[in-house]
């Protein structure tokens, strides 16, 4: 769903530059009419629906009582003349992220039920044990995906997360907003998910990983179904990349109802097969995981001559087995498999 923002500022270079940026960056969550020429504003706010307006302190205009930020050239003014001030010489994001968060606020106030109409499938990679590469394999097959022109949403579950280190910039909004929304039952929460999602260098989406490892685990399956509905809802995505903490998590039987594919990800060291034997053994016992069956991909990351022979007992789930890199750094290992025909497989099998 858009939001119509309209940005009224006297400053025709300003406005320039701000264009560009929404172009770029955000053309397709909001959508904007930028004025410098006071009547001409005010004609298209007689004329047209507004849902956010930014409008320079030194414009007056009173007839509009929606929702309104003033935009000020003073630093840490948060009212002006009554109303949400923002300042106006800070990066687009901010400001886009601003007017997203009081536009799903003031909706909230009103009762309004958002649904973006997405319908994006979920992939969960999961392994039995820690090292195996499951991150570095869910990340080419994202980069695999996306160079197919589809749009990947990587949401790192882990308890401890490298993503801030291998992708840094703003750290402010993370999982742990998304939990807290969550709780309270927020009925803007696809909204409010796609405020805190990053796009990387590598056009890859992702969200910020948990402020506190222990809060995924607090959630109850009735609050993790509701986040997870709300990340397939996602517009204009195809695809939902969870990446879990290591065996069986928390609410692991719901995100195996809700997921189109589980991807198993081992290596071929023996205490990699002996774990993954033995987490598809249990889940094979267990009735509330017998949907895995049909789900799940088994990747043998880290391979070797030998590994067909030593895996031949899961054969029924192998998809591929992937070759080992050695110590090479993470992005040249994630480019690297991106291209391997082995790492297609995984995608061929689609759901």
């Amino acid at each position: 769903m858009n939001i119509r923002v309209v940005l009224a500022d006297r400053d025709k270079e300003y406005i320039e530059n701000f264009k560009k940026a929404v172009v770029i960056n955000y053309n397709s969550d909001i959508e904007y009419s930028f004025f410098s020429d006071e009547e001409e504003f005010k004609r298209h706010m007689f004329e047209k629906k507004c849902d956010v307006l930014l409008i320079d302190e030194n414009i007056e205009y009173k007839e509009y009582d929606g929702i309104r930020l003033v935009l000020t050239d003073i630093k840490g003014v948060n009212k002006k003349n009554g109303h949400n001030a923002i300042y106006k010489y800070q990066k687009t994001e901010n400001i886009y992220h601003a007017v997203v968060d009081i536009y799903a606020e003031m909706k909230e106030k009103e009762g309004i039920i958002f649904h973006n109409g997405g319908n994006a499938k979920m992939v969960s990679f999961i392994s039995a044990g820690g090292g195996t590469g499951k991150t570095t394999v869910s990340f080419a097959v994202a980069k695999l995906f996306k160079s197919m022109g589809k749009e990947v949403l990587y949401v790192p579950l882990e308890q401890f997360s490298d993503i801030n280190y291998t992708r840094r910039g703003d750290e402010t909004q993370t999982l742990s907003n998304l939990f807290y929304d969550v709780k309270k039952g927020s009925s803007t929460l696809s909204l409010k998910i796609k405020n805190i999602i990053r796009r990387g260098a590598d056009d890859l989406l992702f969200l910020r990983p948990m402020d506190n490892p222990t809060e995924a685990g607090q959630m109850n399956s009735e609050e993790w179904a509701l986040m997870l509905d709300a990340l397939s809802d996602i517009d204009n995505i195809d695809y939902i990349f969870l990446d879990h903490s290591t065996g069986i998590f928390r609410n692991f039987n719901i995100t195996a109802e809700k997921a189109n594919i589980i991807c198993m990800v081992t290596d071929a060291s023996p205490s990699g097969m002996v774990k993954t034997t033995e987490m598809i053994r249990y889940m094979q016992k267990c009735s509330e995981y017998k949907s895995i069956k049909q789900k799940l991909r088994l990747v043998v990351n880290k391979a070797n001559s030998t590994s067909n022979e030593e895996f031949k007992h899961l054969k029924d789930w192998i998809v591929s087995y992937l070759p080992n890199y050695g110590t090479a750094q993470m992005r040249d290992v994630i480019n690297a498999l991106q291209i391997q025909e082995q790492c297609k497989k995984v995608i061929e099998l689609d759901a």
